[in-house]
């Protein structure tokens, strides 16, 4: 997280107008099908920032978490 700032913030500083950044949506893609405990902590973490507390709803984050990171991930972006 720190590297990236510090590349996007050294582009800048060097007069860059227009980038691409790109990562991963969520910490571990490769195993996401899995269920990863770093998924999964991630997916709770993301239903506390969406304020998504209906049982039948936090199942949904954990079964499709790379549509949701996607959705939280621009929400994110789209606030600064």
């Amino acid at each position: 997280d720190e590297l990236g700032n510090a590349a996007v913030e050294a582009a800048m500083a060097d007069g860059v107008k227009t980038m691409e950044v790109s990562f991963p949506p969520v910490p571990n893609l490769e195993e996401v099908d899995f269920g990863t405990a770093l998924n999964l902590a991630f997916s709770k973490a993301m239903r506390d920032e969406l304020g998504i507390e209906d049982k039948k709803y936090r199942s949904e984050v954990r079964r499709n978490l790379v549509d949701f990171a996607n959705f939280l991930w621009a929400r994110r972006l789209s606030a600064d």
